[in-house]
């Protein structure tokens, strides 16, 4: 499956993509021929953890803010990060807290607004994930809907207010009051966020191992570029995760890619479905 999704995703991820990819292989077993999928909603509406630290910075009421959200599973460090900046930008030092994380390699708050950040996502990291959902998606062909990126949604929530997007402790605020009522409580209202989280950990630490490691361990390409012929190794070892699955990522996509070592025998999707 890995060698199936860098090929038809042109280039790299930045992880090994399995949730939209076995998403869309599960589709593609069913009658479905097109999704409604939630891409831009979160960009646009505020709807991951990070964004509480610019709402509570700017906040009117942030100590209020801060309280609130703090019930937030998974939102603790945000919810501390935040109060702080608001406090730094009450004694007059706006930039202070944005230059310490930055010294410290925490880019989670650079001092900008919410609906600034926003804007920013929505025109840096938006474009990755739209382009992962297409690719995947179209390697079964089935065709992915994005709603939220409808052109007359997208400049509606460019011009709503901050305040619409964050309240009364929940994010996403406008979209919740606009399907409360049509979908049961538990769901409009639910508090913890979850993406679309990959057992990447367990895998490349478990069955995966030996794949893993020596498939970036065999590469040549990746000793070109000057890593370490035992990078492998730094697996459990306090190397971070993301960065050894983004060397497994580029060591597939030359062997696929450059030296084309592997072409897919059929389509993915039967033609009769």
């Amino acid at each position: 499956f890995h060698r199936q999704m860098i090929y038809y995703l042109d280039h790299p991820p930045e992880s090994t993509l399995m949730s939209s990819w076995h998403t869309f292989r599960r589709v593609a077993q069913s009658d479905v021929i097109v999704t409604l999928d939630g891409q831009g909603a979160d960009e646009q509406i505020a709807g991951y953890p990070r964004y509480l630290i610019p709402h509570i910075a700017y906040s009117a009421e942030p100590l209020r803010e801060a309280r609130m959200l703090s019930s937030m599973p998974g939102t603790g460090a945000f919810v501390r990060v935040g109060a702080i900046a608001a406090l730094a930008r009450r004694l007059g030092f706006p930039k202070l807290l944005p230059r310490l994380l930055e010294q410290a390699g925490k880019r989670v708050f650079d001092g900008s607004p919410l609906n600034s950040s926003l804007v920013f996502d929505c025109a840096n990291g938006l474009q990755n994930l739209i382009h992962y959902a297409d690719r995947t998606s179209m390697a079964f062909s089935v065709e992915s809907r994005m709603p939220f990126l409808d052109f007359r949604i997208a400049e509606f929530l460019a011009k709503t207010p901050a305040v619409y997007k964050f309240r009364d402790g929940c994010t996403k605020y406008l979209a919740r009051r606009a399907f409360a009522g049509s979908l049961p409580d538990e769901i409009v209202w639910r508090r913890d966020k979850m993406g679309w989280p990959i057992p990447e950990a367990y895998w490349l630490s478990g069955s995966l191992r030996s794949w893993f490691t020596q498939t970036i361990e065999s590469s040549s390409f990746l000793r070109e570029l000057g890593v370490s012929a035992d990078a492998g190794a730094g697996l459990g070892k306090g190397v971070p995760l993301n960065r050894l699955t983004r060397l497994l990522n580029l060591a597939v996509w030359h062997d696929v890619h450059v030296d084309q070592r592997w072409r897919p025998s059929k389509t993915l999707r039967s033609p009769d479905r």
